[in-house]
C-alpha cells in the first residue's frame, strides 16, 4: 500500500510481474523483521481501477530506499521496472536526502536472484549502481535442490549469509533514520533472529525460483498467423503477419529460429510459385475450417524445395475484443505408420501400400485423379484439384522412400532375379514420366488464374503418363501380392 505518515523507513520494492514471488518473500520477511519501522509499497498491493503512473510517481516521490528486484533474465515485463527507477532517478535530483535522515541519501539498493554462470545484471544495464550496494543470492541451476538442501539456519552457507548482509544493511538504515527507538535496538537475540529469517528467506527464493522455467526451446516448427479485420480487405490473409518460432529450415527454408514476416514476405520462402500457391491454399484451408471450429485430420504441406511433407494443425485459436485473430500452428513431418513385421514382409507391405495408392489415384476409371475425372474439373476448382494431387503423389514417394523401396535387393526380391536387365529401363520410364506430370502440375500452379489451355496440357500429360506406368504398376502390384502369397501359405500353421 502506498505510505502513511508514521515514523518508518520508507522501501518501494521494484520488479518485473515474472518475480513476483520473489518481491513477495522479500517483502513479506522484511515486515517480519522490522515491525513498523519499515513502509513498504510494491504495486501489486496499489488499489485496482486507479491511475498506476501517478501512484508510482506519488510512492517514489516519498521512497527512501528502492529495492530493485531482478533474477537474471531480460522478461516482458522488465518495462515496468525501467519506469519506476527513472522516475526514482529524477526525483533524487530534487530531493537528494531521505525525509527521517537528512544527512543520508536515498538509494537504490539491487537485490539479484541469479544463476552463477552471468555475470552482469541484465535488468541493470544502462543503469548507474554502486557495486558495493549489490546484493545477490546465486544458485547453481543444474541443481538447485542441493543449494536448498544446504541452507544452515546459524548463516554459514553462502546464500545465508548473502541474504542475512541485505537484512544488516537494511537494519542499519533503519536505525540510522528512525533512531534507538526502533523496538528490535533492545532484543538481546537479535543476531540468531536475523539469521533465522535470513535463512527462511533464501529459501523462499530458492524454492520460488527451483519452480521457474529455467529454459525454454521449441522443437517444432511454429507459426504464429495472426490476422487484422479490415473491412475494405476481402483476402483474410492480406494483411495477415507471420512470426516463425524454432526450427523452420526444412520445412520452410527459414534458418533463424524467430521470423516476423507479413503473408507475402513469408510465401517468398517458397522455392516457386507453385509451391508458394500450395502453401496458400493450405493455410487458407487450415484457417477457414478452424474458424469454424472443424478438426483437420489430415492437412499436409509440402517443403520449400518441393521435397518433402509436412503436417499441419492449429493448437491454438485467440480471438481479441479488437477483432484480431491469431492462429498458433504446429509442423511437423509426416508421421510414418509403425513397423511390425519382419524386414521383408515390412517391405512388401509398403510396396503394396505404395502400388494400390498409386492404381486407386490414376488407373482405374473413377480414380479421383485420373484423366477422365481431372477432365471434367471445372476451371475454378481444376487448381486445387491439382495441388491435391501433388500432395498425394508425394505422400505415396515419402512412403517408398523411407521404406527404402528403390534398394536393388528389395526391388529383385519383389520383381525376381530374370528382371535384373529390365531395372534399369523401368526406372528411366517412371522418373522421366514423373518429371514431365510434376512439370506440367507446376505450370498449372504457377498460373493466376489458370487457363483452359494450361489445363488441357495437363490433362494430355496426365493421360501419357497412365498410360505409359499402367503396365507397370500391374506388373508390381502382381509381384507383391505372389511375394506375400508365398510367404503367407509357407508358414507353419501354431
Amino acid at each position: 500500500m502506498p505510505y502513511s505518515e508514521s515514523k518508518a523507513l520508507n522501501i518501494f520494492l521494484s520488479y518485473a510481474h515474472e518475480d513476483q514471488a520473489i518481491a513477495d518473500a522479500i517483502a513479506n520477511k522484511l515486515r517480519e523483521a522490522f515491525f513498523n519501522t519499515v513502509e513498504i509499497t510494491m504495486m501489486s498491493e496499489f488499489p485496482s481501477g486507479l491511475g498506476w503512473r501517478e501512484l508510482i510517481d506519488n510512492a517514489i516521490e516519498k521512497t527512501d530506499v528502492l529495492i530493485a528486484i531482478a533474477s537474471g533474465r531480460l522478461k516482458p515485463g522488465h518495462s515496468f521496472m525501467g519506469y519506476e527507477i527513472g522516475s526514482f532517478h529524477f526525483s533524487t535530483r530534487g530531493k537528494p536526502f531521505m525525509a527521517l535522515a537528512p544527512n543520508n541519501r536515498r538509494r537504490i539498493i539491487p537485490f539479484a536472484v541469479l544463476d552463477r554462470t552471468p555475470a552482469v545484471v541484465d535488468e541493470f544495464e544502462g543503469i548507474s549502481i554502486d557495486p558495493n550496494s549489490l546484493h545477490d543470492l546465486r544458485f547453481d541451476s543444474s541443481n538447485v535442490e542441493s543449494s536448498i538442501q544446504s541452507l544452515s539456519r546459524d548463516g554459514s552457507d553462502e546464500a545465508t549469509a548473502k541474504v542475512f548482509k541485505f537484512m544488516a544493511d537494511i537494519q542499519d538504515m533503519v536505525t540510522e533514520a528512525v533512531g534507538n527507538d526502533a523496538p528490535f535496538v533492545r532484543m538481546k537475540d537479535r543476531v540468531q533472529q536475523l539469521h533465522k529469517l535470513s535463512y527462511e528467506l533464501a529459501g523462499l527464493l530458492l524454492s520460488g525460483i527451483s519452480n521457474r522455467v529455467r529454459d525454454e526451446k521449441i522443437p517444432r516448427s511454429k507459426l504464429m498467423i495472426r490476422i487484422i479485420p479490415n473491412e475494405k480487405e476481402v483476402d483474410v490473409l492480406a494483411n495477415a503477419t507471420v512470426e516463425t518460432q524454432g526450427p523452420c529450415q526444412d520445412s520452410f527454408g527459414i534458418t533463424s529460429d524467430t521470423q516476423n514476416l507479413d503473408w507475402k514476405g513469408f510465401l517468398k520462402f517458397a522455392s516457386g510459385p507453385d509451391v508458394a500457391y500450395e502453401w496458400d491454399m493450405s493455410f487458407r484451408q487450415l484457417i477457414t475450417d478452424a474458424s469454424k471450429n472443424n478438426i483437420i485430420e489430415n492437412n499436409t504441406i509440402i517443403s520449400y524445395d518441393g521435397t518433402n511433407l509436412f503436417r499441419l494443425f492449429v493448437a491454438k485459436l485467440t480471438t481479441f475484443y479488437s477483432g484480431k485473430t491469431e492462429f498458433t500452428i504446429y509442423i511437423i513431418p509426416l508421421l510414418r505408420p509403425a513397423d511390425y513385421g519382419d524386414k521383408q514382409t515390412t517391405a512388401l507391405l509398403r510396396a503394396l501400400q505404395v502400388s494400390l495408392g498409386y492404381r486407386f489415384m490414376f488407373l482405374e476409371s473413377m480414380s479421383e485423379f485420373s484423366p477422365a475425372i481431372m477432365t471434367a474439373a471445372s476451371l475454378e476448382t481444376f487448381q486445387t484439384k491439382v495441388s491435391k494431387m501433388r500432395r498425394s503423389l508425394n505422400v505415396l514417394l515419402q512412403v517408398s522412400k523411407e521404406a527404402k523401396l528403390d534398394d536393388p535387393s528389395i526391388i529383385l526380391s519383389i520383381l525376381g532375379l530374370d528382371s535384373v536387365n529390365d531395372v534399369p529401363e523401368l526406372y528411366r520410364l517412371w522418373d522421366t514420366q514423373k518429371a514431365a506430370l510434376y512439370e506440367a502440375a507446376k505450370q498449372v500452379l504457377s498460373e493466376q488464374p489458370v487457363s483452359e489451355e494450361r489445363k488441357a496440357h495437363f490433362i494430355r500429360q496426365l493421360r501419357i503418363f497412365s498410360d505409359h506406368t499402367r503396365d507397370m504398376n500391374k506388373r508390381y502390384t502382381t509381384c507383391v501380392m505372389e511375394a506375400l502369397q508365398k510367404i503367407v501359405s509357407h508358414e507353419p500353421v501354431s
